[in-house]
């Protein structure tokens, strides 16, 4: 693999925490022209070979051999106006998210720990998967926004020689969910079947409540309620006040219904998963083969784990949440723990192998 003055950066990065000076890029790729080559002999300096023998703990839960693998899937692309492309090759339109609108026009670059919005720990479970499916692959996103992950999912499958692809997402909010068929025609794959639930994703069947705010793009985080508590104006998890309506609510059991087996199984459900995962368990073992949860609390980690390893689940990578502190959590004006970056665990069932 041919080594570029980017490869240098990311590797000092990576490695030894650091921004390669430009004396350290001139000097390494003036010695080696391939990337394995520099890396090998670059491990073997002192500075690296002293930083990869602490106990350190990855940004993402990944090793430099993780992030390696996910890069080898990375694609040569170029800036387009009007959207966001990440080095997967998946285009995103600007206008989904208000906070995206500088960035319209860009490269969103791998980095070691994330990539636009999403953990690096998030792209390895996906490609993961991907790895280890046969000639078919079925992707779930529960509380899927404009459906990133059924496309990526599919996009990179179809690119890896899988040949029945297919997908399925649940979304509560209407304009998030008019986002979808958008974006996957965007990225060329409005031909791969999909299905979309109209509703919110809960631990049984009926009806849940869920914010109906004016303009969904200013707001990332909105969740579902699962109490009888009545439709109006209620304070979310997050202290904001929001108007909360009656919405359709399904069970995991609901939407897998007419499908045997899913090979990717994403939940972001900004705290739902807490009453969500412990009550599908039994059906999740039954018919999925890898999960991606996205957690939004300890309590929420702990719970998790708690239903799923009973029925044998992995846990293969985690990257727990980050908690506010020291005077960030002061000045928040809160008395209660907040979130603030959310954390993710990657599970593979047992019948699958590594």
């Amino acid at each position: 693999m041919p080594l570029s003055r980017d490869d240098v950066a990311r590797t000092y990065k990576a490695l030894l925490g650091l921004d390669a000076g430009e004396d350290a890029i001139n000097h390494w790729t003036k010695q080696h022209d391939d990337f394995w080559e520099f890396l090998e002999n670059f491990r073997n300096t002192p500075a690296v070979a002293w930083s990869l023998s602490k106990e350190a703990h990855y940004p993402a839960a990944l090793s430099f051999q993780d992030f390696m693998f996910c890069r080898s899937h990375t694609v040569p692309v170029r800036p387009e106006p009007g959207f966001i492309i990440s080095e997967f090759g998946i285009r995103t339109r600007t206008n989904y998210a208000e906070k995206w609108a500088s960035k319209d026009g860009t490269l969103a670059r791998l980095e070691f720990g994330s990539c636009f919005e999403f953990d690096a720990i998030e792209w390895f479970a996906l490609l993961k998967a991907i790895e280890r499916a046969d000639h078919r692959f079925s992707v779930a996103e529960l509380g899927c926004g404009w459906g990133p992950w059924m496309t990526a999912g599919s996009v990179l499958a179809r690119r890896k020689g899988k040949k029945e692809i297919s997908s399925i997402g649940v979304e509560g909010d209407e304009t998030r969910r008019s986002f979808i068929d958008q974006h996957r025609a965007d990225n060329s794959i409005s031909d791969i079947p999909r299905t979309v639930f109209a509703g919110v994703v809960a631990p049984k069947s009926g009806t849940a409540l869920f914010p109906k705010p004016d303009d969904s793009t200013k707001d990332m985080g909105i969740a579902a309620i699962y109490s009888d508590q009545q439709a109006g104006v209620i304070k979310d998890y997050r202290g904001a006040d929001h108007k909360h309506i009656s919405y359709e609510a399904f069970s995991v059991e609901d939407i897998l219904e007419n499908t045997d087996r899913i090979d990717f199984m994403h939940i972001d459900i900004q705290g739902g998963e807490l009453d969500v995962v412990p009550a599908a368990a039994n059906i999740i073992s039954k018919k999925c083969r890898h999960l991606l949860i996205a957690t939004h609390s300890r309590e929420i980690e702990w719970k998790v784990a708690a239903a799923l390893m009973p029925h044998g689940w992995i846990l293969e990578k985690e990257r727990p949440c980050e908690m506010h502190y020291g005077d960030d959590w002061a000045r928040s004006g809160r008395d209660w723990p907040l979130v603030k970056r959310d954390g993710s665990q990657f599970w593979r069932h047992p019948d699958v192998l590594p």
